[in-house]
């Protein structure tokens, strides 16, 4: 037991898509069996597809 937890049942699940589909298909099967989850969302992008 850490901070009350079973460290040894947990899990991370990492869903990439976009996030409508996060709330429309992850989270209704995360409600389903009882999970919580943490969804982060980039607000910005540095990338440059531009070959130098």
């Amino acid at each position: 037991m850490q901070n009350g937890y079973n460290i040894s049942k947990v899990i991370i699940i990492a869903f990439d898509d976009s996030p409508k589909g996060q709330f429309t298909l992850a989270k209704p099967i995360l409600d389903k069996y009882g999970y919580k989850g943490s969804f982060l969302q980039s607000t910005s992008c540095q990338w440059s597809w531009e070959s130098s």
